[in-house]
């Protein structure tokens, strides 16, 4: 836990460093630029500096038990791969995003609207 703190506090300075420099540069010198930068900056670096934490200690995890890293792998991907098909479902449903779907209400309304047209014109 103090790992993370560590690595998340030096990458949050870091990038808070960084964004500040960086925006106030862009916004011609303005200071209320570099407090943005500064916030934006640092929340990144807090994300980047924890998910370093985390790959250090997936790194050292597998080395103390390499068959749990694999199962835990294992596990981690197909339950990714659920998510992954879930969302694909429901997404295309859900927002009727359907392509399938969408060109066959296409073709039944234009054939309703030429019948519709050909009646119209033959009286």
């Amino acid at each position: 836990m103090i790992r993370l703190l560590l690595f998340a506090s030096i990458a949050g300075t870091l990038g808070a460093l960084i964004g500040a420099i960086g925006v106030f540069i862009f916004t011609e010198g303005l200071p209320e630029g570099a407090i943005m930068g500064g916030i934006l900056g640092g929340s990144i670096g807090m994300l980047v500096g924890a998910r370093l934490d985390a790959l250090r200690a997936e790194k050292s995890l597998a080395m103390a038990d390499p068959e749990s890293a694999k199962r835990s792998a294992a596990l981690i991907s197909a339950r990714e791969r659920q998510i992954r098909d879930y969302r694909r479902d429901t997404r295309t449903e859900r927002l009727g995003l359907n392509p399938l779907k969408k060109l066959e209400e296409y073709a039944s309304d234009a054939e309703q609207s030429s019948d519709y047209e050909s009646r119209e014109r033959k009286r």
